[in-house]
């Protein structure tokens, strides 16, 4: 799906729910649009941060942000579209871990490693990952789960081929010995449809999206994939307090430009969104989401997207994540 947006709000407008043009100012200066491409479809985790960061990068920069969705294969089509447009700071990608550590692996045809195009500038957010079962679920907890899954083999929705959630899927098979089908969807929202009919034995969601299923009695919570619980679910355990050992899996997301884009053209957009990320209110809105602002040099991002491709490679070598 692709999608055009312009994402310079006015407060009238925000508070209907309306997207209107950039400030006059920045109009009548002719200011080129600054275009985030979106690797997956909308409504997505990704697709919220942007709308978050819009309005604050659009006061930032003085210039309209219009948002581009342009999913498939993992986010490797977007990557490229990025790599391949030109080096003046008007196109961006915001992308994920999945997409830049493992997506060519899963998807060879589709182009070569993203990293090669692609210019790190800043990390924006971490997110972890709730693991839910269907409420009539006969797995007590996450110990119990993986005991099913040692037995016999369990059935895991994940919202998209190496997404997040699929990645913390592997890390639970890894270390748990569970025997687990991993069974993709088209996102978030048909994948919890299905595990709430007793469809699927287990999955790993946004905190916020299952968070929902968990108090409406519809899901069962079983414990949280990160190093410490999350701050909008503190109640609920970690995995490495439930019992599965040495579990803790988080998800980043952050910006990216065409390599060879120009220093200070970088330097720029840097400084806009680590100003922008700093906004009491943007982060407000993100934390009540579940996602924690977790801000880089580029330097810094460009270190952990090889130490994390590292990991990940290794773990391809292994055979625990194989090409769909």
């Amino acid at each position: 799906m692709n999608r055009r947006t312009l994402l310079s709000f006015t407060a009238a407008a925000a508070g209907a729910g309306v997207l209107s043009a950039a400030p006059a100012s920045a109009q009548s200066a002719g200011t080129t649009p600054l275009t985030i491409v979106i690797p997956f479809a909308a409504g997505g985790a990704s697709d919220l941060v942007v709308r978050v960061l819009a309005d604050g990068l659009a006061r930032q920069l003085g210039r309209a942000i219009v948002t581009e969705n342009k999913g498939g294969a993992g986010g490797l089509i977007a990557a490229a579209a990025v790599g391949r447009a030109a080096m003046d700071g008007h196109t961006l990608l915001y992308g994920n871990q999945g997409q830049m550590v493992v997506a060519r692996h899963l998807f060879p045809g589709n182009g070569s490693d993203p990293r090669s195009a692609l210019l790190p500038l800043t990390s924006t957010v971490r997110t972890q990952f709730l693991l839910v079962v269907p409420a009539g679920s006969t797995a007590a907890s996450a110990v119990a789960l993986a005991a099913a899954g040692r037995s016999g083999r369990l059935k895991f929705g994940i919202p998209g081929v190496g997404s997040p959630p699929h990645l913390a899927t592997v890390l639970f098979a890894e270390l748990t010995g569970a025997q687990v089908d991993v069974i993709p969807y088209q996102g978030s929202a048909p994948m919890l449809v299905d595990l709430i009919a007793g469809r699927l034995d287990a999955a790993f969601d946004n905190v916020a999206t299952s968070l929902v299923q968990v108090r409406a009695e519809k899901l069962r919570a079983l414990g949280t994939s990160g190093p410490k619980r999350s701050t909008i679910a503190p109640e609920i355990l970690t995995l490495a307090e439930a019992g599965i050992e040495g579990y803790a899996y988080q998800s980043w997301q952050g910006m990216f430009a065409p390599k060879g884009t120009a220093g200070e053209v970088a330097a720029g957009v840097v400084s806009a969104l680590h100003r922008t990320l700093a906004e009491p209110d943007i982060l407000r809105r993100l934390s009540e989401s579940g996602l924690e602002v977790f801000t880089s040099s580029p330097s810094e991002f460009e270190a952990l997207i090889a130490r994390d491709a590292q990991e990940w490679d290794t773990r391809v070598r292994k055979g625990l994540l194989r090409p769909s």
